[in-house]
């Protein structure tokens, strides 16, 4: 709970009391600081980047606006975390809108030298606009990722809808990774993503991003069972994945 250094607030069980100087806009019954205050109070008191990835995760999902945020951070003459919080926040007003995000984009998408997607890329199919995660739109592909969240151990009934209206509509396809692909198997959810991007066009390869990294390893394996596959479907005019 935060206040005013000048009030004189009883303990309370349970409660932790934040005495700051700064003018404290309140909301709510019974009043409570508002969204943007708290977020950059609890950035503040984070004890890592973890910590502050997960506040700021929160407050965006919550609706607090990222300019709004910096604006608001610049204002405090002392902010723990601010740099990072600088960092995080310009990545998030470029389309990044959660940590499986940012982490997808940095351990597969850049770590391993491929193309760069659009984020949060808005599509009409049907009656209604979705969202793509990533769209890597002169490849026609998408990913999309699941967190547990939103997407609690499987794909929606929504998002089955959606991956198939891509492929009718547009013929885009759609990846899916969570937690685990984008942290510890980065290097082959890397080696799908260049599999898909080669299927729409893409010339390049994934390149290796430590000593031991499997990523073209695991590429080149697709690429042959991809030539196979296309080779027994040819006949039959089935799109397959282009590996030229």
């Amino acid at each position: 709970m935060s206040v005013s250094h000048r009030l004189r607030v009883r303990p309370s069980a349970g409660v932790v009391i934040h005495r700051v100087r700064r003018t404290l806009t309140m909301t709510g019954d019974p009043h409570r600081t508002i969204l943007i205050d708290t977020a950059l109070d609890l950035v503040d008191a984070a004890a890592d980047a973890t910590g502050v990835l997960h506040v700021l995760s929160q407050a965006l999902w919550k609706g607090a606006e990222p300019k709004s945020l910096l604006k608001a951070a610049a204002r405090r003459r002392f902010l723990a975390n601010r740099d990072l919080l600088r960092t995080l926040l310009t990545e998030f007003v470029e389309g990044i809108e959660s940590e499986l995000e940012r982490m997808f984009l940095a351990n597969v998408v850049r770590a391993h030298g491929l193309p760069e997607p659009v984020l949060q890329a808005r599509t009409q199919i049907r009656d209604h606009w979705v969202r793509s995660d990533c769209w890597f739109e002169r490849h026609s592909l998408r990913v999309e990722l699941d967190g547990e969240l939103a997407h609690p151990g499987r794909a929606t009934d929504a998002d089955v809808l959606r991956d198939n209206c891509m492929i009718l509509s547009y013929e885009d396809i759609t990846l899916r990774f969570r937690w685990w692909h984008t942290l510890l198997g980065a290097c082959v959810s890397a080696a799908q993503v260049a599999a898909g991007l080669r299927r729409g066009g893409f010339q390049g390869e994934p390149q290796p991003c430590c000593d031991t990294c499997t990523a073209p390893e695991e590429f080149r394996k697709l690429v042959e069972r991809a030539r196979a596959t296309a080779s027994r479907t040819r006949s039959t005019g089935v799109r397959g994945m282009i590996v030229a």
